[in-house]
């Protein structure tokens, strides 16, 4: 709205600059008939005086009193008649310089008013840049929260998976060892039993083993110690995974209650739209940025022109001033030309027009609807169908 209004009053300055040198010429041309006439009535002056030199010779030499009173009357009347035209050049003149000075007083109201929307819309400028900066930066972050949420959701998986597949390998090999351990303290037992039963007076032997060698418990002790720190680790893991999950879940609560979902299904639509929403919105605001950028280009090539034209008014080069008038003829001759291809084109549509409208009118008086009236004051009484509504409607449809 400001570059329209901007560009507005840099035409009504222009037209204003071309009317003020208008008036300069016809101020220069008034100037030139003044001088004109200063002549003119200095020669009838001196006409004048010659010719009273010779009326009072004729005086001298004799002849009538009225025809002397006749011709001075005569002198006298058109000596009026030179000083009343010159106080009307004069008057004219003093006008058109009041003019040209009131003309000069608006050209500086209005540079002066344009200065003044320029450093406005200047200013407009810079505050949607910032605030597309700011658009930026948010989309910038909002693109890295979801790249992270994605990422953790995916660890978060990739470790409820691991969680599982090590907890099942961790019951085979818990299971694996309890058979074993189970099968071992039974065939301890049975040989215990058939010790026992074959040499009952070896109870107070202390070396009582069962069919395991001493290498054999010693290396069974250490896998017992490898397993259960093993164990002790993956608790330990599990325990680790269970706080990630426990803060993936409140994290994933509290998006919940935020965004008014209930389960990941709507949050995933929600968010897919959230998106779209702030794509366009970026999109939007990259269209911004393009009319912007362009009418910036635009403003500084009407700024180029206006100090290229400005340049040209300073100078004041008859080259310059021919240019410009010849530039004014031709866009003259050009408005005239485009006026007259737009009346032959509204005269061409009237023609195509009037046939349909035409058919309307038939149409609208066919289907009754002249009988159907709003009462209005003054009207004519009764239901009859008034003539010049239908002449309006016809003249309506009539471009």
């Amino acid at each position: 709205m400001s570059k329209t209004k901007a560009k507005a009053q840099s035409e009504h300055l222009f037209n204003l600059q071309v009317q003020g040198d208008k008036y300069a010429r016809l101020l220069v041309e008034q100037k030139h008939r003044l001088r004109q006439l200063d002549d003119h009535w200095k020669k009838v002056h001196e006409e004048l005086k010659g010719l009273r030199l010779k009326r009072g010779e004729s005086d001298q030499r004799g002849g009538g009193v009225n025809a002397v009173r006749t011709r001075m009357a005569d002198e006298q009347r058109e000596l009026m008649k030179l000083e009343n035209r010159l106080s009307a050049c004069k008057t004219r003149e003093s006008k058109m310089a009041a003019y040209n000075a009131e003309l000069r007083n608006r050209v500086d109201e209005l540079r002066a008013n344009r200065v003044l929307s320029q450093t406005v819309f200047e200013k407009n400028q810079r505050r949607l840049r910032d605030i597309q900066k700011q658009m930026q930066e948010t989309f910038r972050q909002s693109t890295q929260i979801v790249a992270e949420r994605d990422r953790i959701l995916s660890q978060a998986n990739s470790l409820s998976g691991q969680n599982v597949d090590e907890q099942e390998a961790f019951d085979q090999v818990y299971q694996s060892l309890a058979s074993i351990i189970k099968r071992e303290k039974e065939s301890a037992e049975a040989y215990r039993k058939q010790i026992l039963e074959q040499d009952p007076m070896d109870l107070a032997d202390d070396f009582v083993r069962g069919n395991m060698k001493l290498e054999d418990e010693l290396q069974l002790k250490k896998t017992l110690q490898k397993l259960d720190m093993t164990m002790l680790e993956d608790k330990q893991n599990i325990a680790s995974i269970n706080e990630k999950l426990q803060e993936f879940e409140t994290t994933f609560a509290a998006l919940q209650q935020e965004m008014g979902v209930d389960d990941y299904h709507e949050l995933v639509e929600v968010y897919s739209r959230k998106e779209e929403e702030n794509f366009a919105l970026f999109r939007y605001v990259q269209s911004t940025n393009n009319e912007v950028e362009q009418l910036e280009d635009e403003k500084e090539a009407l700024e180029r022109e206006i100090q290229k034209l400005k340049s040209e008014m300073q100078d004041g080069s008859a080259n310059a001033r021919k240019r410009m008038v010849d530039d004014l003829v031709e866009t003259r001759q050009n408005i005239l030309k485009e006026n007259a291809e737009v009346e032959r084109l509204r005269a061409a549509a009237a023609r195509e027009f009037q046939p349909l409208a035409r058919v309307v009118d038939r149409l609208y008086n066919a289907l009754g609807c002249n009988d159907v009236m709003p009462p209005v004051v003054g009207a004519s009484g009764g239901n009859g169908s008034d003539p010049s509504k239908r002449t309006r409607k016809q003249h309506a449809l009539t471009p």
